[in-house]
């Protein structure tokens, strides 16, 4: 088990973060230790990567996929919001998610090299989709709470492969949906890597 990270939930509610390495899965002495750390810190979560913790009181999430596509056909359907709505519309996508983290909504800027898309319902903005192009990367799509489907987040990827064009693709989640990653594999990407994640309420 790693060292412990601590950091702010999407609510703000304080989170202790730890991976789980392969020699200490199972480790009863690890888990506990890694718990009591956390409660040492003043956390109220606890977050862990990779493993199998069911047996130790921990519920399972979604937890982290990263996601690979050699070619993959997308339509550039989607462009920019403007800069006042980035902040609020980042800090509402990830809201309540797994191993996403606070967003100050009044402060938060597109990080240099970033190209952000946006989705508008009749409703406002519901979704948002930031990809780095030299990097051949997106960041894993956020709609808002009450907008979320399988069909919402295909649409905001389908729009940034479009803009990075033909060839390869990388695509990292977390706290997506087995429906959500289905939808991913549907245009072509293949899971690569995939960690479970846990909590437990301290």
């Amino acid at each position: 088990m790693s060292d412990i990270a601590l950091g702010r939930t999407t609510s703000g509610e304080l989170v202790a973060e730890a991976e789980l390495s392969a020699d200490s899965t199972g480790a009863a002495a690890v888990v506990e230790a890694v718990v009591e750390a956390a409660k040492e810190h003043g956390a109220s979560l606890l977050w862990v990567h990779g493993g199998d913790l069911a047996a130790a009181g921990f519920t399972a999430t979604p937890g982290f996929v990263r996601l690979h596509a050699e070619h993959v056909l997308g339509v550039p359907t989607l462009t920019a919001p403007p800069p006042e709505a980035y902040g609020p519309l980042l800090a509402r996508c990830h809201l309540g998610l797994w191993g996403h983290h606070y967003v100050d909504a009044e402060t938060a800027r597109p990080p240099p090299g970033c190209t952000v898309l946006a989705l508008q319902d009749a409703t406002g903005y519901v979704g948002m989709c930031r990809l780095w192009a030299g990097e051949r990367r997106v960041d894993g799509p956020g709609v808002v709470p009450g907008s979320r489907t399988s069909e919402r987040y295909l649409q905001l990827l389908v729009a940034a492969c479009g803009v990075l064009g033909d060839g390869p693709v990388e695509v990292q989640t977390w706290g997506d949906t087995p429906d959500t990653i289905a939808a991913y594999e549907s245009l072509g990407f293949e899971v690569v890597e995939h960690r479970r994640g846990w909590e437990l309420r301290l």
